[in-house]
């Protein structure tokens, strides 16, 4: 029901193998696109985060074996847990970084917020270390069909 509400919607003209498999190519290259971006995942970090959403909900659609023939989806799930958790705190330390930059010099309040701003940035490593843990899974290929990285693309 859901794929025909989806083949209605965008008046695709497809069937339901050919959705699948029109999803997978997209997803395949959103992960090629992730990949090249984890080059330098600190820097990339929420742009890989909206680009493995894209590929996470796209294969939500699809029937569990044929998502679970692409990515193990847990561990593309845990990986989005954690860059929305580094989003989080990072939107938390920006504001709070304003917000100091406001205060007086010398104010207690301002000393407690860059001791909080600190321990922010340490949780956001910590965080970020586990998201890249999971993309190195992914991108390992323990968690991604081979045909995911390196199956040529169609034109």
């Amino acid at each position: 029901h859901e794929l025909f509400l989806f083949e209605q919607q965008f008046n695709l003209g497809l069937n339901n193998s050919e959705i699948f498999e029109k999803i997978i190519h997209l997803s395949r290259l959103k992960i090629k696109k992730v990949k090249s971006l984890g080059k330098h995942f600190e820097k990339n970090t929420h742009e890989i985060r909206k680009q493995l959403k894209d590929v996470y909900y796209w294969l939500k659609i699809c029937p569990k074996e044929i998502e679970e023939s692409f990515i193990h989806m847990k561990t593309l799930d845990r990986m989005l847990h954690y860059l929305g958790r580094w989003q989080d705190h990072f939107i938390l330390r920006k504001k709070i970084t304003q917000y100091i930059k406001e205060l007086p010099k010398r104010n207690e309040e301002k000393l407690l917020l860059k001791a909080l701003e600190k321990n922010l940035i340490n949780t956001e490593d910590d965080i970020l270390d586990k998201a890249w843990k999971k993309w190195n899974e992914i991108e390992n290929k323990k968690a991604t069909v081979s045909v995911a990285l390196s199956a040529p693309e169609r034109s």
